[in-house]
């Protein structure tokens, strides 16, 4: 048997591995533990995959760059702050799948805060997001946890979810944006849970092309609590108040399902209005009441409103007392279906039913 020298053996694996691209033995990963100061970018950014990043408590900054993380790093940064120091750049931005966000106050200037294109299963949990212009974008077919994040104080959307991008959010909030608290768009999906909407300068909600689910969130002070733009609304146990306009709307074809004991109360003009809007011209709107509990009180006009050939179909009995106008309002080819109306108190009465519209009690 002819014998192969250690030579030739070398030299024989090394063109199988450029054949096949591939390293017969995976780099190992590392622990980065850094010290306040400047982030050493780049050196993150070439970390095998799977490392893991600890920032110890403290200040740093992020000069000229941003914080590349490669696909399954995990980023460990309670106790720390770390600040972004050039203005147009985003702080945070995944190369890859799987990477992990725990901790850390993270403030942004002039982009996101967390850019993720095309990434799958990013997690971030415990984290402030402060700044910039986005706390969290999810784009190109993103998905994405996220879980006890309080994120504030941006010049567009608190989450802001395109193009067929996955969002499950719990325990969070999203406050004082200029624009959205959260935003889904062009066929985007979000699951909100115990989350909070509140004090944005626009919507606490907006959903265009998109489908989302709500359970015991808060949408209130705001301008608008939530908008539903040819998009399908599931919502429960939630609630919208005290917002400087509409507290829930549906228009463009949407489809809106109230579960039980959601709370629309306290809004500068309609509680739940349907139909079109200045710049939403198509109605045809859909709202299901599926639940127990829900109310429409204390609205500065209408408690319900619902025009432009939408129709409202109540399996449960709804609540409209003490609006500034009428508890329930119906025009435009509309049509109501009740199962049980209460609404007292109103200024001017329990009912308004305009040319084409109709009300039908079961």
């Amino acid at each position: 048997m002819k014998k192969i020298s250690m030579r030739a053996l070398t030299a024989s694996l090394a063109v199988l591995v450029s054949l096949i691209g591939v390293p017969l033995v995976a780099e190992a990963t590392q622990t980065m533990t850094l010290t306040p100061g400047e982030v050493p970018t780049a050196k993150i950014s070439t970390l095998p995959t799977g490392s893991t990043v600890v920032f110890a408590p403290g200040n740093y900054t992020v000069t000229n760059a941003s914080l590349w993380l490669p696909a399954g790093t995990t980023v460990q940064a309670a106790g720390a702050t770390i600040s972004v120091k050039t203005a147009g750049r985003n702080l945070i931005v995944p190369k890859g799948d799987n990477v992990t966000i725990q901790g850390g106050t993270w403030n942004g200037d002039g982009q996101a805060v967390v850019r993720a294109t095309e990434v799958k299963n990013l997690k971030v949990s415990g984290s402030t997001l402060v700044g910039g212009t986005q706390g969290i974008v999810l784009a190109t077919g993103s998905t994405a946890t996220v879980e006890n994040v309080t994120a504030s104080g941006g010049t567009n959307n608190g989450l802001h979810v395109t193009g067929a991008s996955t969002a499950t959010v719990s325990a969070s909030s999203f406050t004082a944006y200029s624009g959205h608290g959260v935003g889904a768009y062009a066929g985007s999906t979000v699951t909100l849970t115990s989350v909070q909407a509140s004090s944005n300068g626009v919507l606490g909600l907006v959903l265009e092309n998109a489908v989302a689910t709500a359970t015991g969130c808060t949408f209130s002070r705001n301008n608008q609590g939530i908008l539903v733009n040819a998009s399908t609304l599931d919502i429960s146990r939630s609630t919208m108040s005290d917002n400087k306009t509409l507290g829930l709307q549906g228009a463009g074809k949407a489809t809106i399902n109230l579960g039980g004991n959601n709370q629309v109360t306290r809004n500068g003009t309609y509680g739940l209005h349907v139909g079109t809007s200045s710049t939403i011209p198509v109605g045809q709107v859909t709202v299901t009441v599926n639940g127990p509990g829900n109310t429409f009180n204390s609205n500065a006009r209408h408690g319900v409103s619902v025009s432009a050939a939408s129709r409202l179909k109540a399996l449960h009995p709804v609540v409209a007392n003490n609006n500034g106008f009428n508890g329930i309002m119906v025009d435009l080819n509309s049509r109501v279906e009740l199962n049980g109306f209460t609404a007292t108190g109103n200024a001017r009465g329990a009912v308004y039913l305009a040319t084409g519209g109709l009300i039908v009690k079961y």
